[in-house]
């Protein structure tokens, strides 16, 4: 039977640098496995192919939102590989790769409230979500776990003499014109027979069980919470197409009295609601734990990961289209390219409209500026692409939208000067993840002769030899000073377009398919 493997990208329809090399990865992998490239959205495969120059005739797309549902699914594949960026998603398979573009944060905030939060979790004994909830939501700054129709917990037991029992708070929420849920519950495989209270709608109730004596000895214990679902999208007055069956606030075991949950109790209003951070953040911690191998696409990424997560990777560089080929004939056109959005990783298009502005009010002239780029449907992201455009009146600046890859490598064929500027005025201390975690447009640009005149921060260091195959630069003075050279000495601009085809070619769709292959081929020889 041909091993199959699914490839997961949440974001896969927005078609950017990641889905690129998701599709790329799925491509590579599909001559010699059976693979499924999945996303939540249905999106056509032509589309996909035409938007990021990938074949996927071998490949199955399907639509799974495993934001919307349990990740039993996960359990069909040989191998799963999580290609989402900013998510550590569950998975039921055994073997599991997940490719970092930029770690999320795991550390729970200050190390001494980190230390305080992980003291108490531990004393309290909380249980972690192991399967069958779906990724946690939050409510008014609360973090709950809806679960499907069969969940399971590992709780830690405590070592004691006395009877210990499962405390657990649980919200049946239902439309209007539903009963409440009946939910059963399984304590190291034994159903418990004791009565359970009836669940509220609109508050958590608290249900505390014994722990059979049998299991006390245990390290931990494994409950199970079987629940009625429903669906809230079956009336028509939600979206969420989700089979739900209960709310978990939190679950902890208990040997009877604890003085020190006694005094936070009548000190700090829902003691236990109030740790559900770090049910999460232990959640995540056990969710990364599956994931046998981490790819990481840069250096920079490579090194948060280690920060972050106190794990080593493997790197992974992305691979890169090239755009040789035409007449070799520039014309006077600095090309940028990058989504239009709104938000903490936008591409500085502002920015970079005013250094060339200034350029032209300065005297520069017979010069265009052409931002390039895929929009998004959200109201912040239309708005922000309508500000850029009334900033550019006036000027010899274009601004095309999800325009087609052949398009592109026209453009970077026919460019003379790249530009990239995400992560201007950012801290990198503080704010890491607003930096380009790689770059591959930088190296698509490259790969035509188009000279590289690029922010020399995080993974854009990794690409460019300053002044052989490009110019770095920290401020804008720079970026226009660096930019007026390569326009005012054609020689200069020719020697460092030479320099960046060269450079180029190091990262190549070839090399990344020969190593993409090469540590696949490896985990699934791992024993899961």
């Amino acid at each position: 039977m041909m091993i199959r493997i699914g490839i997961y990208n949440h974001w896969l329809s927005t078609l950017g640098g990641g889905e690129k090399v998701t599709g790329a990865m799925a491509e590579a992998l599909s001559h010699y496995y059976r693979v499924d490239l999945i996303g939540p959205e249905r999106i056509s495969r032509s589309l996909i192919e035409d938007r990021i120059n990938v074949d996927l005739g071998k490949v199955d797309v399907k639509v799974i939102n495993i934001m919307e549902r349990t990740p039993s699914f996960t359990k069909d594949y040989d191998l799963f590989i999580n290609a989402t960026h900013g998510a550590i998603l569950p998975t039921m398979c055994r073997r599991n790769i997940l490719y970092v573009y930029f770690p999320i944060r795991l550390d729970g905030g200050p190390p001494l409230k980190r230390k305080l939060k992980g003291f108490l979790f531990r004393r309290f004994r909380y249980g972690y979500p192991l399967e069958g909830f779906y990724p946690a939501d939050r409510y008014q700054g609360t973090v709950l776990w809806w679960t499907g129709p069969h969940a399971k917990l590992q709780v830690p037991l405590p070592k004691s003499t006395h009877p210990l029992a499962l405390e657990l708070a649980v919200r049946g929420y239902r439309t209007p014109d539903a009963a409440p849920p009946q939910i059963r519950l399984r304590i190291g495989g034994e159903e418990v027979v004791e009565t359970l209270p009836a669940l509220s709608r609109h508050h958590f109730r608290r249900i505390r069980v014994p722990i059979p004596r049998r299991l006390a000895q245990r390290e931990f214990i494994e409950a199970e919470i079987l629940a009625d679902t429903f669906c809230p999208a079956a009336d028509g007055s939600s979206t969420d197409a989700r089979d739900l069956g209960v709310m978990l606030g939190w679950a902890r075991s208990t040997n009877g009295f604890d003085p020190i949950h006694w005094l936070l109790s009548r000190c700090i209003p829902d003691v236990d609601t109030r740790l559900q951070n770090q049910i999460e953040l232990l959640s995540s911690e056990l969710r990364l734990d599956r994931y046998q191998t981490i790819w990481a696409v840069s250096r920079y990424t490579q090194r948060w990961i280690r920060r972050y997560w106190n794990r080593e990777s493997e790197l992974l560089y992305p691979p890169v289209d090239s755009a040789s080929g035409g007449n070799g004939t520039k014309r006077n056109a600095i090309l940028s390219v990058g989504r239009f959005f709104d938000g903490h990783h936008n591409k500085k298009h502002f920015e970079m409209v005013e250094a060339f502005k200034a350029m032209c009010d300065a005297g520069l002239r017979d010069w265009e500026l052409i931002l390039v780029g895929g929009t998004h449907t959200g109201k912040i992201h239309q708005a922000y692409l309508e500000r850029l455009k009334q900033s550019c009146a006036g000027y010899p600046i274009s601004i095309l939208t999800n325009i087609p890859f052949a398009r592109l490598q026209e453009l970077y064929r026919a460019s003379a000067l790249y530009w990239h500027a995400t992560g201007y005025e950012e801290d990198e201390s503080t704010a890491p993840e607003r930096f380009e975690h790689f770059g591959m447009s930088t190296v698509e640009a490259m790969s035509a002769g188009c000279v590289p005149v690029v922010i020399g921060r995080a993974g854009q260091v990794e690409i460019i030899q300053d002044g052989r195959s490009g110019f770095l630069w920290s401020t804008l003075t720079d970026l226009k000073r660096y930019s007026l050279m390569l326009i005012r000495d054609e020689h200069l601009r020719q020697r460092l377009a030479d320099g960046a085809i060269a450079r180029s070619r190091e990262f190549a769709r070839d090399v990344f398919v020969a190593n993409t292959l090469r540590t696949v081929e490896r985990a699934l020889c791992r024993p899961a």
